[in-house]
């Protein structure tokens, strides 16, 4: 026996199905233009940022001093590198070799300027401060060479400053180098100090004065979008979209075939509404064969609701007489009936019955 809610079902796909095949049908030939279109125009592409060129401008410093007087430590006219500590009785004089190197193609050009900057503070307060610039001792090439005695800079500067300063006061002593470069494509400038610890017998670079930078150059490219699209053993990469889409549009059309075809089986809507309201208020109906009445004592309802609503009031039973396709309510002074004009079972009707959602 067929439910009320596989009935509610059917009526729909009755009345409405020819509009679900035409939307089915022109989704999915629509999808099917869709992907083809998408394929025309190739899978999607993204731009991305790539190096073009890079280059890379270096500055190595060395330190460097000669024992210039006899020493326990060290032996006469010794030179000394990158010491971790100098001795300023045995080597009062330091040098600073500068290297340059460049990864340009065309080679770069080096400049250098080197300096002494004093920087007396209280607390985190600036009190005073100077800077004492420092001549190349000799350039050339590759290399710069800036000198500094230690000693005279320490007995003629840094003693004499320290103390006109107040006791709470603190000195501090840097060497700061400058670089400028210049090739084919890019110029620039960095700057690199060191601490320059100096005491009443000797001194020492508490880090590197080593500096560089590095330069590049970027450049668009255009490259297949990985994320959106598919990778096909015969075509290569895909739009994902259309894949999906022709997926999509098949099932739309396969859809519209099948709701085609049992369309074509379907009872028409008037007869299945009918079915639907016998099974609606089917409690109070029951399967008989009703007499010929006088038609005076005949009143004719318009609707199933109302010939039901008149049973429920008389406390009778609403007769179906399926022979001549009426419903019955049988009292003692009339006859109430209501005839659909469409027989039920598996009979057609020969003409529809106009929708009155109200009698649902």
């Amino acid at each position: 026996m067929t439910t009320k809610p596989e009935l509610r079902i059917e009526y729909v796909f009755a009345k409405y199905g020819r509009y679900v095949i035409v939307g089915l049908a022109a989704g999915g030939v629509g999808l099917l233009l869709l992907s083809g279109l998408t394929f025309a125009t190739g899978p999607p592409t993204t731009q991305q940022q790539e190096v073009a060129d890079t280059e890379e401008f270096a500055t190595n410093v060395t330190t460097q001093a000669t024992v210039t007087r006899d020493s326990p430590l060290y032996e006469r006219n010794r030179t000394l590198r990158n010491q971790g500590l100098y001795f300023l009785g045995a080597s009062p004089t330091v040098r600073l070799l500068v290297d340059d190197r460049s990864t340009a193609s065309g080679g770069a050009e080096f400049a250098h300027t080197a300096a002494v900057v004093l920087r007396a503070t209280e607390g985190e307060e600036v009190i005073w401060s100077d800077r004492r610039r420092l001549s190349p001792a000799s350039t050339g090439g590759e290399r710069t060479v800036f000198e500094l005695n230690v000693s005279r800079f320490r007995n003629r500067t840094i003693v004499p400053v320290d103390r006109q300063l107040p006791d709470d006061a603190t000195l501090n002593v840097r060497v700061v180098l400058r670089t400028s470069y210049s090739s084919d494509r890019y110029e620039g400038e960095y700057r690199t100090e060191a601490p320059l610890r100096v005491d009443s017998r000797t001194y020492r670079f508490e880090g590197s004065l080593d500096g560089s930078e590095r330069r590049r150059s970027n450049r668009s490219v255009t490259r297949v979008d990985q994320d959106r699209t598919i990778d096909l053993p015969e075509t290569g990469p895909v739009p994902r979209s259309s894949v999906l889409s022709i997926g999509l549009g098949l099932a739309l059309l396969v859809g519209a075939g099948v709701s085609w075809r049992l369309s074509r089986g379907s009872r028409r809507p008037d007869v299945i509404r009918q079915q639907l309201r016998t099974a609606e208020f089917n409690q109070w109906i029951s399967a008989g064969h009703v007499p010929e009445v006088k038609p005076g004592h005949v009143v004719e309802l318009s609707g199933l609701k109302g010939i039901v609503d008149v049973a429920i009031d008389a406390d009778e039973r609403v007769i179906h007489d399926e022979s001549r396709g009426e419903y019955v309510v049988l009292t003692e002074g009339k006859t109430y009936v209501y005839s659909p004009g469409i027989p039920t079972g598996d009979d057609r009707a020969t003409r529809d019955e106009p929708d009155d959602d109200s009698d649902e």
